[in-house]
């Protein structure tokens, strides 16, 4: 079976590159949310204008870093807890644009491939569909596991211009049944969720950073994200309550031009799913998830679709030990796909 922690790992890589947060020892998340502040780095209202995350056919970026992070999962009592820390790379690159059918028309987008590897697990994604404009970079569209595509509200993803002590929302809304049905091959009239999904960039200001590719005087941005989902999802013939709540932080570091050079994201995710009265729990704790640039062009990572995947441990193989342990597990991992490609912006 594939290494589900390279699934989870997304959550914090390239294919993620916006989901943020940072947990707080049990605060309420609404409170955290709401009462993060930031140091800015240099005077309030300072203003910079630049293409921050360049979107054109063949924009390639490649970053290498590492992830040191803790999963712990739970069945009815019995734990495992599997550490990671390893390297980690990643490859970013913009696609031909092409004409993508949506609810309001159909528009010309340009397809990002997300590709992450990190403990012997690739991913290679490409569900993203983005356009930008004079003000703003937009992810417009997600492409569903069946092949449609569902248009995205509230699409901002980076500004153009952005001035020191700024903040503003960038959580995505979509149809989350739809969205979680689609990913889980249920059936959508079966699939009931609510989701609450914050998210807010920071303008922070310049600072010097060195990196493989070089040093650079990069603009700042932290972004946090807040996300509650709850409800009742189909699969494999049977019905699984979820819980799953995460509090992310991230700090970025950005160039006109250039794009991301590093990246640091921290942060926990916890999900709970029970089925027949049998609960199944799992926390990852993301300590830190660090990438930097290492080129622009090219196209480093070949096939990457063809790199192998280490197994679970054997310890987790030994609470797996039923077909509804495992059917829960493997829908922990469809869900977590679903909220590392759809929600983390």
């Amino acid at each position: 079976m594939k290494n589900f922690i390279k699934l989870f790992f997304t959550l914090t890589l390239l294919c993620s590159f916006f989901l943020t947060g940072c947990g707080d020892d049990g605060k309420d998340p609404v409170s955290w949310y709401d009462g993060y502040k930031v140091n800015l780095t240099e005077e309030q209202g300072n203003s910079y204008t630049g293409d921050y995350f360049p979107i054109e056919e063949g924009y390639t970026c490649s970053y290498s870093g590492s992830v040191k992070m803790t999963t712990t999962v739970t069945f009815m009592g019995n734990t495992e807890t599997e550490p990671t820390d390893a390297p980690a790379i990643g490859m970013l690159k913009v696609l031909a644009a092409r004409n993508i059918p949506l609810p309001s028309g159909t528009i010309s987008l340009y397809p990002v491939v997300d590709y992450s590897m990190t403990g012997g697990g690739a991913i290679y994604d490409t569900s993203r569909f983005f356009t930008s404009d004079e003000e703003a970079v937009y992810v417009k569209a997600i492409k569903l596991s069946d092949g449609s595509y569902m248009e995205v509200e509230n699409p901002v993803f980076i500004k153009k211009n952005l001035v020191v002590g700024d903040s503003w929302e960038t959580a995505p809304r979509m149809d989350m049944t739809k969205l979680l049905a689609a990913e889980s091959e249920a059936d959508g009239p079966q699939t009931d969720i609510t989701l609450t999904a914050k998210a807010k960039f920071f303008v922070v200001g310049h600072e010097n950073v060195s990196v493989p590719m070089g040093d650079f005087n990069a603009m700042r941005l932290e972004q946090i994200s807040d996300i509650n989902m709850t409800g009742k999802i189909s699969n494999e013939g049977a019905t699984v309550d979820m819980n799953i709540t995460a509090q992310m932080a991230a700090v970025y570091h950005m160039v006109p031009d250039t794009g991301i050079v590093k990246q640091d994201i921290t942060g926990p995710l916890n999900m709970t799913m029970s089925f027949s009265g049998i609960s199944m729990t799992i926390n990852i704790n993301i300590e830190k998830s660090e990438l930097e640039l290492t080129a622009l062009g090219g196209d480093t990572y070949k096939n990457p679709i063809e790199l192998p995947e280490r197994e679970i441990s054997a310890e987790l193989k030994k609470i797996l030990n039923t077909p509804e342990k495992m059917m829960m597990f493997n829908m922990s991992k469809k869900i977590a796909k679903a909220i590392k490609n759809n929600l983390s912006f």
